[in-house]
């Protein structure tokens, strides 16, 4: 059994199913469940994985772990966090090491928050845990074909996310623009996307195709509106859920995105064979390296 502990948002919980079941691949085991135990104190986002393709999802109360097991995955989670803290602030890096991943994992514990691929050992324990964020497409290469089927969104198309992907398209060159805005954004490690950056990213990719029409993505339209201008007419998809947004969003051809795991799928879930993608140069403040998750391949880094 690979028991999941799915924490963030929507983003964030895709890039750990994804590595669930890459690591399901290399262990021989498909039995992949789900713990949903973050969300009864995280009041910020919700469990979304239910409205994706995913073809079976089980949860972790329906398979209750013994006592003394569950306490073991706990204990070893606060282990992980502390020494992640320590290690961390002696060694001024933004990373805890592949030593310490490898010593984890090989006790049935696949820890990662650093924003680097490790290469999973073989653990021979029976239930095996993963908790992190795995952000990049290199966790989940072995299964991409799997991964981009089962991560289309599945629920009905209503009205109004309709009438946004009919304008997408019917236009040429959909550009989608992700801005991450909102709560937990300004003023945090993440906070590397200033307006400018979009607007060098929104006329670099207008003079590279025909008639570009920019569709504006955001956690917080309402602060878009009023701090942003823009260099060209924009379309805001506004109303729409996280997933119709994720929908609205991979079905552009062009991109340009804020360091988001939303963005970032949204961009990857995309089927134009032609697309580019502006990333930032920098996924977080404190990054000392270049994170796999630009293993999306973006064309330009601004």
């Amino acid at each position: 059994m690979i028991v999941v502990r799915l924490i963030g948002g929507l983003g964030n919980q895709m890039f750990q199913y994804a590595y669930a079941l890459s690591l399901s691949k290399l262990l021989n085991d498909d039995d992949i469940v789900f713990d949903l135990g973050s969300f009864e104190s995280y009041g910020i986002r919700d469990y979304g994985l239910d409205g994706l393709s995913i073809p079976e999802t089980r949860m972790i109360n329906d398979f209750p772990l013994e006592k003394r097991e569950y306490r073991r995955a706990r204990m070893a989670q606060k282990l992980y966090r502390g020494l992640q803290k320590i290690i961390r602030t002696a060694n001024n890096t933004d990373c805890i090491g592949e030593r310490v991943f490898d010593w984890f994992a090989n006790q049935g514990f696949y820890f990662n928050f650093d924003a680097y691929y490790y290469k999973p050992p073989v653990s021979d324990r029976e239930i095996r845990y993963v908790y992190g964020y795995f952000q990049g497409a290199t966790h989940f290469e072995s299964v991409e074909k799997q991964i981009r089927e089962e991560f289309r969104v599945s629920l009905p198309i209503k009205s109004l996310e309709s009438e946004y992907l009919r304008a997408i398209c019917s236009c040429e060159n959909p550009v989608g623009v992700s801005i991450r805005c909102g709560h937990g954004y300004k003023g945090t490690n993440l906070d590397v996307c200033d307006p400018e950056y979009y607007y060098r990213g929104m006329r670099l990719v207008n003079t590279l195709v025909d008639n570009a029409k920019f569709f504006v993505f955001s956690d917080d339209l309402d602060h878009v509106r009023q701090s942003f201008v823009f260099p060209f007419e924009v379309v805001y998809v506004e109303g729409l859920n996280a997933h119709e947004s994720l929908r609205a969003l991979y079905s552009c051809k062009q991109f340009v995105i804020a360091n988001s795991t939303f963005s970032w799928w949204g961009a990857y879930l995309s089927a134009y064979p032609q697309k580019i993608i502006v990333a930032p140069k920098r996924w977080r403040r404190n990054s000392k390296g270049i994170p796999d998750v630009y293993s999306i391949n973006a064309n330009y880094l601004l």
